[in-house]
């Protein structure tokens, strides 16, 4: 007979003749399984040079191990780890008793990007950088390492990476501020400012008597000499 039991049990065998009643007994040890309820990595996805934890929670194992070089990892309950690409990790969990070893794994993979692009601002100018009022100039830029996720605005708007833009006409002194950002980590943030400063024309006031008119900052027609 072949007995498959989910847990130890222990099976009677009884024989019986005209002499009476003989039993036997046999227990068969079964090894329930460890149980993985969880195994990740936080966080699941690390930029290179960067570190995540493998994190698990096992029930019933007598060793515990990781691959990728980790090795036995009993009595714990995470690891940090810092791999260079993205890599997936076996848990293996082992539960013996009396020879006899019963094998659970689990998987959690770590996503590893390269780390993100940092813009440098290799000019940013204006062509004059004094103007009187109601002129203008021309800002020009150059930005390199502008790929993937970074931006570059100007005063708020996005532009191209290597560009010029004339200002129009100013009546003030006016700043403007040159930004650029990789999305992806905005710790990568490179700035730089131009300002462009408007002289006012003066105004000349005068005082004097025109045709026996007593004037003071007034205006008269301009009277052409002949």
């Amino acid at each position: 007979m072949v007995v498959s039991p989910t847990a130890t049990s222990t099976y009677t065998l009884s024989a019986t003749s005209a002499g009476g009643t003989v039993t036997r007994q046999v227990t068969v040890t079964v090894v329930q399984p460890p149980a993985i309820s969880a195994f990740y990595a936080s966080p699941s996805s690390i930029y290179q040079g960067s570190g995540s934890t493998l994190a698990w929670s096992v029930a019933g194992a007598t060793t515990l191990a990781l691959d990728n070089g980790i090795g036995a990892v009993t009595g714990t309950s995470s690891r940090a780890v810092s791999p260079s690409g993205t890599t997936t990790y076996t848990l293996t969990a082992t539960a013996t008793l009396n020879g006899v070893s019963v094998i659970r794994t689990a998987q959690a993979t770590l996503s590893v990007s390269p780390q993100p692009t940092v813009p440098t601002i290799q000019a940013f100018t204006a062509d004059a950088t004094t103007l009187g009022a109601g002129a203008g100039t021309t800002l020009r830029w150059s930005v390199a390492n502008a790929v993937g996720a970074v931006t570059v605005t100007l005063n708020g708007t996005t532009v191209g990476a290597s560009s010029t833009q004339a200002t129009g006409a100013l009546g003030s002194t006016t700043t403007y501020t040159l930004v650029a950002v990789n999305t992806l980590d905005t710790t990568k943030t490179v700035s730089a400012n131009v300002a462009v400063t408007v002289v006012q024309v003066p105004v000349i006031s005068f005082t004097g008597t025109v045709g026996g008119h007593q004037c003071g900052q007034c205006h008269h027609p301009r009277l052409d000499r002949r």
